[in-house]
């Protein structure tokens, strides 16, 4: 295993991307964990890779065999979360516009569920935070829109787990789809196979999720 990075050059050389940016999706679904004081611990993420991305994935692992398919996928898991650190896993959170910080994944896992690459993992609030009588909002993006990152979806409209709330208080949950200026639009329209954004182009793009607790 020569990193998680290959996995990328067989995304990229599939058809479907041909002259097409993003190059490919990740739909998510965010848990926010509250502690029995109601303050917010965790935001626990899954992310479903897109189909053509996992079939691609999937045939490679297979002919490992299923000892040597587990172990892989082990070693992605590995990679993968080791990469997204500097990146604070592609995620940003405030309460009341006072941005989070996080602490170290340290559970996570990297699993074939129904022919899907998901990638799922906790991550942990550096300073748990209370939510009664506050806001969170957060955006979950991959910097430069290689990838585009949404909330999982059923004929463009969120379904029910991608935002749920767990603890002891009544929480409201909503997730706002984004609005990027045309001309951004028209940037990433324009973004060539082997090109990407400029860092930071992704939130542009990103669902905010909100929840407000009472």
């Amino acid at each position: 295993m020569k990193g998680f990075a290959w996995i990328f050059l067989v995304l990229i050389a599939l058809p479907q991307w041909v002259n097409a940016h993003p190059h490919g999706w990740i739909d998510i679904r965010v848990n926010v964990v509250l502690d029995d004081k109601g303050q917010l611990v965790a935001l626990e993420q899954r992310w479903k890779m897109d189909p053509f991305y996992s079939l691609a994935l999937l045939e490679e692992l297979n002919r490992l065999g299923a000892t040597g398919k587990t172990e892989a996928l082990d070693l992605m898991a590995d990679e993968i979360q080791q990469n997204l650190t500097a990146d604070q896993y592609n995620t940003q959170a405030e309460i009341n516009g006072q941005r989070l910080e996080f602490g170290t994944v340290k559970t996570y896992e990297l699993v074939d569920i129904d022919q899907h690459i998901v990638f799922a993992f906790t991550l942990p609030i550096e300073q748990p935070t209370p939510m009664q009588g506050a806001t969170l909002q957060y955006q979950i993006f991959e910097p430069t829109y290689f990838l585009e990152m949404l909330h999982e979806a059923d004929r463009n409209q969120p379904i029910p787990d991608a935002l749920t709330v767990q603890g002891p208080l009544q929480c409201q949950t909503r997730i706002v789809a984004a609005d990027p200026d045309p001309e951004l639009v028209m940037e990433a329209a324009e973004l060539g196979i082997d090109e990407q954004g400029e860092y930071g182009l992704g939130r542009y793009f990103a669902d905010t999720g909100e929840v407000v607790c009472q």
